[in-house]
């Protein structure tokens, strides 16, 4: 498995680098939230935590 990392430098006026920062938290933020919520409550949770990935194809 390979991870890969995209960096990028946004540039702008404060006002606008604001407005797309809140954009992306308000659109973004509850999903994220939802999703790590439901994972931790899945039965296999533990074990993945001692491997440290989640398998790619989870059937439950």
């Amino acid at each position: 498995m390979s991870v890969i990392t995209i960096q990028c430098r946004l540039l702008g006026d404060d006002n606008s680098l604001r407005l797309f920062w809140e954009l992306m938290a308000e659109k973004n933020i509850p999903l994220i939230n939802q999703l790590l919520e439901q994972l931790g409550k899945h039965p296999h949770f533990e074990t993945w935590l001692q491997k440290g990935e989640v398998p790619k194809d989870i059937q439950d």
